[in-house]
Order: structure tokens, then C-alpha cells, then sequence
């Protein structure tokens, strides 16, 4: 999928794209790694704050954890929305993260119609 034509094609049918980058400080990203501990259970997933959020606060990002969620709106309603979230084990990368959840909006204003 090319993201850049997908979104062209929303905002030419009318519609509103809205992307959201969350990540989370390096310290809550140990916290959450730190809870999990050595069991095979789910990861904690730390607290993401909206990354100019972060950058405005001078607080330092972790390459690492993210959410990005894209919200598809019609005449400020919304109308679909999908996110894509980044373990704390895993490089945040914004590319994929939007990817994915450009996908999931998609697939939720298909069920729409």
C-alpha cells in the first residue's frame, strides 16, 4: 500500500486524515520492561504521550514503544480509526506504525459502508 496515495485518495472523497505519533520516555519504557520480568506473559505497555508533546516538555524520547493511530473523519465526525501499537521491545518506526494503522482505519470504514 502507498501511504501517500491511500491518504490522497481519503482527502480527495471529502474526508479528514488525522495522524497521531505517541511515544513513551525511556524510563517508562524500562518500567514497563521491568514489570514483565522473565515469564512469557504479555508486555506492560508503557504510557506514550504524543511525541511533540515531548519534544515541547524537553523530555527525552525512547527509540523504542510507540502508538500511531490514524483517525478517518467526515464534516469533523468520525467516521473510522486504526492503530498500530510498538512493543517495547521493537524500534518505533513511524513508516510502519502509520502503515498499519492506515490499514486498520481502511478496513474500519469498509465495515462503515
Amino acid at each position: 500500500m502507498d501511504i501517500s496515495t491511500e491518504i490522497q485518495k481519503l482527502k480527495q472523497d471529502g474526508l479528514t486524515v488525522r495522524i497521531q505519533h505517541e511515544r513513551a520516555t525511556p524510563t517508562a519504557v524500562k518500567v514497563a520492561l521491568a514489570v514483565r520480568g522473565n515469564t512469557s506473559r504479555k508486555l506492560e505497555q508503557p504510557e506514550v504521550i504524543p511525541t511533540f508533546e515531548l519534544k515541547q516538555k524537553g523530555l527525552p524520547v525512547s527509540p523504542f514503544s510507540g502508538r500511531t493511530t490514524v483517525r478517518i473523519l467526515e464534516d469533523d465526525q468520525l467516521i473510522a480509526k486504526g492503530v498500530a501499537i510498538c512493543s517495547p521491545r521493537d524500534n518505533f518506526v513511524k513508516r510502519v506504525g502509520l502503515a498499519k494503522a492506515l490499514g486498520r482505519a481502511l478496513a474500519d470504514l469498509r465495515r462503515e459502508c
